[in-house]
């Protein structure tokens, strides 16, 4: 039996991206652990373990400001989760507020959703955001929300909701103003959330964003500048340690209470880790309490794999699908399979053009209604939609190609099993016609 060694890993990993950010969040950790971080190096990269700070294990890594440069916050974020396994990260530092009548410096934004406002349709009358906005991951959500409800609010104000993204450092009110315009409900916003969205997304770990306000992004930013950094940045800190304090940030999923090992067991026993049962061939463990009866029954026998079988039925499949029904265009056609000519699809099909709807400020996914802007949004063939989405609703008026597409793609799948000249999937990426026919 071998098993491997548990490489270094942490529950949570906090993101900084400023020099003030970073000290904010040393400083604060050091004086509730009573020591400092540890310099710790890991896949040619540098991380600060923070200590355990209720059970949980934190760690602390640095990035570029933004998100998508060298070094910046999508890189610096995949590589700190390559590296650390984390449950969670967090997204922790400054950023500007929007409003200095309900707002003071020092308030804490915590993201329930993000903004991301750097992609934009500009028009003559009229910016349209194209940017994701993304809904931070739940369970943090969950656990800060609970943090809040033991916060002293007389050290800052918290408020949840939108906070906006984007790479560029906003210091201008008519432009912030505009951003407002965009997204009326946001709180504030930053520089660095939409890199971390985006790595955290895709290695399935979450995410939150965690900052304060130091200015407003009106023009004014180096008033009291290192002040009012200082004091939002340890403000932001100092929340997370609160809430780290309430209780411990430790998922099932977590490497640290998961350890990954590899077990090779080369004889006909049965190997059990410690907490656990096993059995041996034939046999049946229970673990736990049980209560009630158990029941065993043999698994049924495996079937054989038929070469065969297989063949027939995606011949099958393309005999069904590989036809044109003609009943809409001839009634007098229907239930003549066998006696009537027929029309393959593979001949005649044609690429089916779509729309996509966008989500606008407030408003979920409509179908477009104005010519105009239908006339200026992109077309993309139902097979680009199919190979860029991992869920896709095909919509349109009955008679506009939804099931025929769907029978092309069954048709080419098939075909390219049974390796057939007629239908492969080389129809499937041949080039689209010129225009814009549907």
């Amino acid at each position: 039996m071998k098993r491997n060694a548990m490489a270094q890993q942490a529950d949570v990993l906090i993101v900084t991206a400023t020099r003030i950010e970073s000290k904010a969040v040393l400083d604060v950790f050091a004086e509730l652990t009573g020591q400092p971080a540890r310099i710790v190096t890991k896949n040619r990269r540098t991380y600060r373990d923070l200590g355990a700070v209720g059970g949980t294990r934190v760690f602390l890594a640095l990035t570029e400001m933004g998100s998508g440069g060298l070094g910046a916050s999508q890189q610096a974020v995949q590589k700190g989760i390559e590296a650390l396994r984390p449950g969670a990260v967090f997204l922790v530092g400054i950023a500007f507020g929007v409003d200095e009548k309900k707002q003071c410096i020092g308030d804490i934004l915590v993201s329930q959703q993000l903004q991301l406002y750097d992609l934009q349709r500009v028009g003559k009358d009229q910016i349209v955001l194209r940017g994701d906005k993304p809904h931070a991951s739940p369970r943090p959500i969950d656990y800060f929300r609970h943090a809040d409800l033991d916060w002293d609010e007389s050290k800052a104000k918290i408020e949840f909701g939108l906070i906006l993204s984007g790479e560029k450092l906003v210091d201008n009110l008519d432009y912030r103003e505009q951003l407002q315009r965009l997204a009326p409900e946001a709180l504030g916003g930053e520089m660095e959330g939409a890199g971390l969205y985006v790595a955290c997304q895709d290695a399935k770990v979450d995410w939150i964003v965690i900052k304060a306000i130091c200015d407003w992004a009106d023009g004014h930013k180096k008033r009291n500048k290192t002040a009012r950094q200082q004091l939002a940045a340890r403000n932001a800190a100092a929340f997370v340690v609160h809430a780290l304090q309430q209780a411990p940030l430790k998922w099932p999923e977590s490497p640290m209470e998961q350890p990954p090992a590899a077990i090779q067991n080369t004889s006909s026993g049965a190997i059990a880790t410690e907490g656990g049962v096993a059995a041996g061939a034939g046999g049946v463990a229970v673990g736990g309490d049980v209560h009630g009866d158990i029941h065993v029954h043999s698994a049924p026998a495996s079937e054989t794999f038929s070469p065969a079988l297989r063949d027939a039925y995606l011949r099958r499949v393309m005999e069904r699908c590989g036809t044109l029904s003609l009943t809409g265009i001839d009634p007098a056609a229907a239930g003549q399979r066998e006696t009537d000519p027929q029309l393959h699809l593979n001949a005649v099909y044609t690429a089916l053009l779509t729309r996509s709807p966008r989500q606008e400020e407030g408003i979920g996914l409509e179908p477009r209604t104005s010519k105009k802007r239908a006339e200026e949004e992109p077309l993309r063939s139902a097979l680009e939609q199919l190979d860029r989405q991992q869920r896709l609703v095909l919509q349109g008026d009955p008679g506009s190609g939804k099931s025929t597409f769907v029978n092309f793609v069954a048709l080419c799948l098939a075909g390219e099993a049974l390796k057939d000249e007629q239908a492969n999937l080389r129809h499937l990426t041949a080039p689209l016609p010129q225009g814009n026919r549907i």
